[in-house]
Parts: structure tokens; C-alpha cells; sequence
């Protein structure tokens, strides 16, 4: 009887946690180039819950994706630890208009339409060729770049925060930082 309830647990929480581990959300670096004071980045994240994040948007949820990307000094000794030399934020919102029948997405103050689904998810998940100024790189330095994204459902008022946390908050994901290609100025 006893290994029966202890079975019962066990598999009640493998229920629960495996689920997570299934759609483990994962950060890929594309290449990086250099161009003048700047670079191009090209990032993708993968492994995100597909189908629950477009029916949470068309049924109003907003979605809010934020990328954060550093740009580091490499270790050169004891005392010239990893300094953060550049750091950028991105933020990019998407809801479903109903009248329009369209995604609109916001990043800052510049707004974008995308009809559909998959446009809307492929500029979402992914940072392709996107523009960093102003590094301020010094020539003859050794860099490392790292980058993370991070999907979190909206936060709501006692009990709606509990309900919606269970039924949405399953596809809120944080890659942590995932080290990039050394950048070579």
C-alpha cells in the first residue's frame, strides 16, 4: 500500500515538472557582423509552446518578449574580470486586434500588422540582423557576447493572478544567458 501512494506521488509530480522540461524554451546565436561602430545580431528562440501562445493572444493575453544583450570584456587576469561594456534591452509586445483581424506588435515606439500567425511568431521570436550602435569597442581587446529572453504572462490582482497563472503561466519561459560567439573588432 505504501509503495502504491509513494508511486502515486511520483507520478503526479512527474505530471507536473515534465511538462516544463518538454517545452524548455532555447536561445540560438545566427551569425554577427561587424559593421563600423556596430554589429548585426541574429538571434532565434526555439522551443517555445506554439499553439497556447496564439490562443492566449486571440483570446486577449498580451504577449511581451524581452531580450537583453551584453557585450563583455573577456577575462584577461586575476583583477580584469568579465565587465559588462554594452548592454541593450529589447522589448517586444504583440495582441490581437479583433476588429483588424491582425497582430499588432509593438517594439518602443515603432508599431508593426502582421496578418499572420507565423509572421507575427518569426518577428517575436527572433532578432534577425538587428542593429546595435555605438559599442565602443577598443581595437586589440578580447570581447564575448551573451544574450537571454524572457516570455512572462501578464500579472493580474488576487485571485485572477492564481487562475491565469495556471492556466497561461505554463508558457512563461527564461532562457538565462546563453554565451555568443567572441566578437572579433
Amino acid at each position: 500500500m505504501k509503495m502504491t501512494r509513494k508511486m502515486l506521488r511520483f507520478t503526479a509530480l512527474l505530471a507536473v515538472f515534465i511538462p516544463s522540461w518538454l517545452y524548455a524554451a532555447g536561445l540560438e546565436f545566427g551569425p554577427v557582423r561587424m559593421t563600423g561602430d556596430g554589429m548585426q545580431v541574429n538571434l532565434t528562440v526555439g522551443s517555445y509552446q506554439r499553439h497556447d501562445i496564439i490562443e492566449a493572444t486571440k483570446r486577449g493575453m498580451e504577449l511581451k518578449v524581452v531580450y537583453e544583450i551584453q557585450i563583455r570584456r573577456a577575462a584577461g587576469g586575476l583583477f580584469t574580470g568579465n565587465r559588462t561594456v554594452y548592454s541593450r534591452m529589447i522589448v517586444r509586445k504583440a495582441r490581437f486586434d479583433f476588429w483588424g483581424k491582425a497582430f499588432q506588435v509593438m517594439e518602443g515606439g515603432r508599431g508593426m500588422v502582421f496578418q499572420g500567425e507565423n509572421a507575427m511568431l518569426d518577428y517575436i521570436f527572433s532578432l534577425r540582423d538587428y542593429e546595435l550602435r555605438n559599442i565602443g569597442l577598443k581595437p586589440g581587446e578580447a570581447y564575448v557576447m551573451r544574450a537571454r529572453a524572457e516570455l512572462k504572462s501578464v500579472e493580474l490582482y488576487f485571485p485572477m493572478n492564481v487562475i491565469f497563472k495556471y492556466l497561461v503561466g505554463f508558457w512563461d519561459f527564461d532562457t538565462g544567458w546563453v554565451n555568443g560567439p567572441p566578437v572579433d573588432y
